[in-house]
């Protein structure tokens, strides 16, 4: 993104230290401090600069250079190496990176390495320039993940458009918009089937979620934090519709070849009655479920609704889980947000500042996990330590005071 748009400060704040060069907070604070200044300032700017450099963070950081240590003027000087050369390449102006080809009047593009086509040319000279690659396939064999296979899956995706800025422009906009890289249908009045988990940063006018029983969502082997975790996927899942949101459970279903009677999931009994419009008439089995939900807590029978509430709920340092979900698919926790984690004694003012900047509730960014939001904040020994639940269900443990140049604190609206 930062090759086409020059002033996406974002963008600059994600990749510049990605992988590391040296390249801290302060730095890259210095670099966009230094271009809002200039941008709300034109006197400040050189009288040799022209409209469009001085609209440019690169161009800043390129002044800047000289100003930095050797170790972070090193890494900077590689970035704006490798921004400067994909941008020459995007233009088509770069000898012997590609080969362009005049057949039948169309142009086809080929690299030097012969399978790369299109813009997958201006991809694969990107990832490997930048060191994504490398440093991809160091974290894969530590921590078993695929992270490089997906960097050739976003190769090949590339292939289908052509090595332009117009087409590097049309590409980022369709994998922003469809995070799951699949085909776009031609035919606007279609059903998408997707799990939960790839469901991240989309949204759809009418979102309907299936298989609502005791042993389907969740399953009967979860428990604890695996628990929790399928419970956050229910709330991505409530969370993607924009208009209507549909629960559907049924009382009778055919597993592994035996007809099962069903009981309805656990996560419906922590939806407010009030909140929700049945369809039909529920099953049998809604008036409640056994063991503790027995006493009366359990969904509701006839008109008369019956508040559930979540188990463990108090148990987790005094947070409520109940949610409200409305028909128009949003979320929200009932409850007031406690102030900043506790400091202990004798600790000192820094430890404070980092308290109240890392919150509970604050919202967040994270280059490998997304969008976030604090969850817990608190202190073991010396040492701040939150909780981030993520929007694609999972939940980290992270020590701000040496992972938060791995975040973007994200305004709260």
């Amino acid at each position: 993104a930062l090759v086409v748009n020059g002033r996406d400060e974002v963008a600059f704040r994600r990749i510049v230290n990605k992988p590391a060069r040296g390249l801290g907070e302060v730095s890259r604070n210095r670099i966009i401090d230094e271009y809002r200044r200039e941008l709300f300032d034109p006197e400040s700017v050189p009288a040799e600069l022209g409209f469009e450099e001085h609209l440019d963070i690169i161009a800043v950081a390129k002044r800047l250079l000289e100003s930095f240590s050797k170790k972070a003027r090193s890494g900077l000087a590689e970035f704006i190496h490798t921004i400067e050369t994909l941008r020459i390449l995007i233009d088509g102006q770069v000898a012997g990176e590609s080969e362009i080809v005049i057949a039948n009047d169309q142009k086809k593009e080929k690299s030097q390495k012969g399978g790369a086509v299109g813009l997958a040319i201006f991809v694969e000279k990107l990832i490997d320039s930048s060191g994504l690659v490398a440093y991809h396939r160091g974290q894969d064999e530590i921590a078993g993940t695929q992270r490089e296979s997906n960097l050739q899956e976003l190769v090949n995706a590339a292939s289908l458009y052509p090595l332009t800025r117009e087409g590097l422009v049309e590409f980022l906009e369709h994998i922003e918009l469809d995070r799951s890289m699949a085909s776009e249908q031609d035919n606007p009045d279609s059903v998408t089937l997707i799990t939960l988990h790839n469901t991240k940063g989309l949204e759809f006018p009418r979102v309907i979620i299936t298989g609502l029983e005791s042993g389907i969502f969740p399953r009967d082997d979860k428990a604890g934090d695996d628990l929790e975790e399928e419970r956050r996927l229910m709330y991505v899942g409530c969370t993607r519709a924009m208009d209507e949101l549909y629960l559907t459970s049924c009382s009778i279903r055919r597993l592994y070849g035996r007809t099962e009677f069903m009981e309805p999931s656990r996560f419906l009994y922590e939806i407010d009655r009030d909140s929700l419009e049945i369809l039909g008439k529920p099953p049998r089995t809604f008036t409640g479920l056994s063991g503790a939900h027995s006493r009366g807590d359990g969904f509701w029978e006839g008109d008369e609704p019956l508040r559930a509430h979540s188990r463990g709920g108090s148990s987790r340092g005094g947070s409520s889980r109940n949610a409200e979900i409305s028909r128009g698919g949003s979320v929200s926790n009932r409850g007031v947000s406690p102030p900043p984690a506790k400091v202990p004694p004798g600790e000192s003012p820094a430890s404070k500042a980092l308290a109240e900047k890392w919150m509970l509730g604050q919202k967040l960014f994270h280059d490998d996990y997304g969008y976030g939001m604090i969850t817990k904040s608190f202190f073991a020994g010396s040492e701040l330590v939150i909780m981030v639940q993520f929007e694609t269900g999972g939940e980290k443990r992270f020590l701000p005071k040496y992972q938060g140049k791995d975040f973007l604190l994200v305004e709260n609206e």
